[in-house]
């Protein structure tokens, strides 16, 4: 019998619930966007989210969390932009990115912290019964 595969596979419950996130190419105010890679993790304590962003300074992120979802956005600038001639293969994004991501439960706001470290910004938001501090943001924390 084969196995069937797809969105409408049965479930296997020696495997890992995974979620697929989904994600836009434009902002909400219409400007380009790239969409860093992300994981979502949970302890029995703690929601971590990891997303990749060599290259990213700290000055130029923000996390906030509001309604559910955790809003990750900020600027990758090309330092050596200004200096070329010409580009004969560019496959690493420059600019503006933004990634959404739906929270899967609710979550501390108030008790989260960030930090960016080689190349990847771990965000770690404790959880909670109910959601807590909705429509904060917080800073960057190194």
């Amino acid at each position: 019998m084969r196995s069937q595969s797809g969105p409408f596979a049965e479930s296997d419950p020696s495997r890992p619930e995974v979620t697929v996130l989904t994600t836009s190419t434009r902002s909400l105010v219409g400007l380009p966007v790239w969409n860093p890679p992300t994981d979502v993790l949970r302890t029995e304590r703690e929601l971590v989210v990891r997303l990749e962003l060599a290259g990213t300074m700290t000055e130029g992120v923000r996390v906030q969390v509001s309604d559910a979802e955790l809003i990750v956005s900020g600027c990758r600038r090309d330092p050596r932009a200004q200096a070329l001639r010409r580009v004969d293969r560019m496959e690493i994004a420059f600019g503006h990115f933004e990634r959404v991501i739906p929270l899967p439960v609710p979550v501390d706001a108030n008790g989260g912290c960030a930090r960016l470290e080689d190349g990847f910004l771990e965000i770690v938001l404790p959880l909670a019964e109910r959601w807590i501090g909705r429509s904060e943001a917080f800073e960057i924390r190194l």
